[in-house]
């Protein structure tokens, strides 16, 4: 059995989600019942549907967890304990949400992080307009600003290569890594998703087995379907090793909307910046006003971030880079006292980042003046 496969299910989670995803489900699978762990619920009906404890369900049936990111670990590692195995028999919303049409599952997508759904039809927040971008305008741009590889290029010839991080190799596939053309000091990564890379400091104590397999798990997901980001939809998945600059400690997310920088928004990385186990990111106006804004991550005012000496400069390039895109964020790093490219992002936080206070989603949605409609 794999989610190719599988045309019935159980939900794990008869709560506000497990009926959320129901709905968005029910046309396209025949469901077969809930299970939860609350005894309560177990004694009752639920959408006209039984509602199970755990060990009254055979592991021959299909199980998919809907839950918050909260309680989903814990109930995937308790199913696992009691015989399913992740990808056989035991899925995630994402994993048989991959046939559903891409409206209805960013509708969807969108009521369980913001509790209503978008208006793609007349939207107005900034996150709903980031959504209706992914639907309705796709340029075979995207394919290239959404690759890793292909956008350093992108960048090198707009700007020059001195703004670019080196890339020392290209491979198809993790087994033809040829580690001993590597230096000491590397990173890789996949360049179809965010999020992968693997950074090497000493390569006689890289466990190399254990980055193959990571990165074959990488290459094995079609990252445009956890979000429907339709620019890395068409990116031919591909594992490259990049020059290791050392540590950064900020990224600097430069929000450019219709041409202009509006928004800059600082991940940080440095653990002096850290409360123990929380990433920050700190939102500034292009002239280093503080805002008093979360965009995913927690804010705080007192981890201060200063103004690169050379910010005009990477406004200006993020400028170049952003061309006549409608919207988009331009990320680098600053590096001693060099500004180095990272990379694109065509949708921030997957246009699923929620905004407070939630007038800031407003405002940023007046800032992004959506363009004629392309869809390939």
């Amino acid at each position: 059995m794999n989610v190719k496969n599988i045309s019935e299910f159980y939900i794990f989670g008869a709560g506000k989600l497990g009926q959320l995803w129901y709905d968005c489900w029910k046309e396209f699978y025949k469901i077969l019942g809930f299970i939860d762990n609350d005894i309560s619920k177990q004694d009752n009906g639920y959408l006209g549907l039984n509602v199970y404890s755990i060990d009254k369900i055979p592991t021959s049936n299909a199980i998919v967890v809907a839950l918050g990111n909260k309680f989903s670990k814990s109930v995937i590692t308790q199913l696992v304990a009691v015989g399913y195995q992740v990808n056989i028999n035991l899925f995630t919303i994402t994993d048989v949400s991959a046939t559903i049409p891409d409206k209805r599952y960013i509708e969807y997508s969108y009521k369980h992080v913001f509790d209503e759904f978008p208006n793609l039809n007349n939207p107005k927040s900034f996150n709903e307009k980031l959504n209706w971008l992914k639907l309705n305008y796709r340029t075979p741009l995207f394919t290239t600003l959404s690759d890793k590889i292909a956008s350093r290029k992108y960048v090198s010839n707009l700007i020059g290569e001195e703004y670019v991080i080196p890339i020392l190799d290209i491979w198809s596939f993790p087994d033809e890594i040829d580690y001993d053309i590597l230096p000491n000091k590397f990173v890789l990564q996949c360049n179809h998703d965010s999020g992968s890379f693997i950074i090497c400091t000493d390569k006689l104590k890289f466990d190399k087995n254990n980055a193959k397999n990571r990165l074959i798990k990488c290459l094995q997901e079609d990252f445009s379907l956890r979000s429907r980001e339709w620019g890395y939809k068409n990116v031919e998945r591909k594992v490259f090793a990049s020059k290791y600059i050392g540590d950064i400690d900020v990224d600097y997310r430069l929000f450019v909307f219709n041409g202009e920088v509006k928004l800059v928004e600082c991940h940080i990385y440095a653990k002096k910046y850290h409360h123990e186990g929380v990433r920050l990111t700190n939102l500034y106006l292009p002239n280093w006003t503080f805002l008093n804004v979360q965009h995913g991550y927690n804010y705080d005012e007192s981890y201060h971030i200063d103004k690169p000496s050379n910010f005009e400069e990477m406004i200006k390039i993020a400028k170049i880079l952003a061309g006549n895109i409608p919207f988009i964020r331009v990320d680098f790093w600053y590096h001693n006292n060099k500004i180095i490219f990272n990379e694109f992002a065509l949708y921030p936080n997957a246009g699923f980042g929620v905004i407070k206070p939630k007038e800031w989603d407003f405002t940023l949605g007046e800032w992004l003046k959506l363009p004629e409609k392309i869809v390939l």
